[in-house]
């Protein structure tokens, strides 16, 4: 007989042996649900349930299928509602023959798969649709949508997977970015609108965080206010790294470690001095030094709060953030959030050679609501 032939009548029977074991599936609940029905409490009896009997419990739609009325009209007809010989009899006979015909589901496909598998060409795991890789890529990253603060966070293994192939690299591209954020910079809106526009990454992205961190207008506009609101968030900061002994964690000795505090003790100390003089001359030459670093600080202070209200006052900032959720086809979530804990971290005064890094790109940071409530600003 011809393969095709052979296959076809084989595909056909398979699917009378499968309807047939739905048919007999249903018949074993609905008996297994009478049984249930003559003991006082099935779950203490479960020595005494029959060999066959099946769980009925969650399966109630098997009484109300269109056949209900005319199978429980069959049943008391024979018995099965008024004895438990009976039931058990019926039982053992369903799992009989639904034994059986779990042996002619097993050869069937195995005469589908002896018959069909010369004509097949071996498969490979590139052979899936990207749709398919993509959740076992899923599976391997291990992703909680349930835990928003780990969304940013992608696997070794899915990046190692990048590294595999081409046709990984794309899919599993997808997910490298889970969550993208974007504030009222210039800089986070461009980079927003790039990760929104590239023909991959824009389509792993589930989650957008609008990150609502502010530059001052007192700060822009006053250098002296500027200056004292330094001053007191590095005195903040340099207190708090002096109690948890921060240098440990740099792996920084204790001499060493007290040595960068007392230095970032002293600039706060210029900073001071230099928000209360009244004449330059009054100033240490270390003094004027750092007054020529907060004044470049300032004006970059003001060029990015200046920023900020181009992007507010115009209505750009909506616009390319609806636009940019538009292109992410996946993008479902939207949170607006005031303190994002996936900034990048910053450059710790314990692992840099010049502190003035780290120290002048502080003040340079948007507040959020909290430190402006600290600070006593003015919105």
């Amino acid at each position: 007989m011809d393969s095709s032939i052979l296959l076809v009548n084989a595909y056909n029977l398979l699917q009378t042996a499968n309807e047939n074991l739905r048919r007999l599936q249903v018949e074993l609940v609905r008996v297994s649900g009478l049984w249930t029905l003559f003991q006082d409490n099935p779950e203490t009896r479960s020595s005494d349930r029959p060999e066959y009997w099946v769980d009925s419990a969650g399966q109630s739609d098997s009484f109300r299928n269109e056949d209900a009325d005319a199978w429980v009209f069959d049943a008391r007809s024979r018995g099965l509602f008024s004895s438990t010989s009976a039931l058990v009899e019926e039982l053992r006979s369903l799992g009989e023959r639904k034994r059986n015909l779990e042996d002619i589901q097993q050869k069937l496909r195995l005469t589908i798969n002896t018959v069909s598998r010369p004509s097949l060409r071996s498969l490979h795991i590139l052979d899936l649709p990207d749709e398919i890789l993509s959740r076992v890529f899923d599976f391997v990253e291990g992703y909680r949508p349930d835990i928003p603060s780990l969304w940013h966070i992608v696997s070794r293994d899915l990046k190692n997977c990048r590294l595999a192939c081409r046709a990984f690299c794309r899919v599993s591209s997808r997910l490298f970015l889970r969550s993208v954020s974007v504030d009222l910079r210039v800089s986070s809106i461009s980079r927003f609108e790039e990760i929104s526009r590239h023909p991959i990454i824009s389509k792993g992205v589930r989650v957008v965080r609008a990150v609502l961190h502010f530059y001052d207008p007192r700060l822009s506009e006053n250098f002296d206010d500027f200056i004292l609101h330094s001053a007191t968030e590095l005195e903040q900061r340099v207190e708090s790294m002096e109690w948890m002994k921060t240098w440990e964690f740099h792996k920084v000795s204790e001499k060493d470690g007290l040595r960068v505090i007392e230095r970032l003790k002293a600039i706060s100390a210029s900073w001071r001095r230099i928000s209360s003089a009244i004449q330059a001359q009054n100033l240490t030459e270390d003094d004027h030094q750092h007054l020529l670093l907060l004044r470049k600080a300032h004006q970059k202070y003001q060029r990015l709060f200046s920023d900020q209200e181009e992007l507010l006052n115009s209505g750009m900032f909506l616009q390319k953030v609806a636009a940019g959720i538009d292109r992410m086809p996946r993008a479902r979530i939207l949170h607006f959030l005031d303190w994002d804990f996936n900034l990048p971290r910053e450059v710790s005064p314990f692992d840099c050679e010049d502190l003035n890094v780290p120290v002048y790109e502080a003040p340079l940071r948007a507040m959020n609501y909290y430190t402006a409530y600290k600070s006593a600003t003015k919105l």
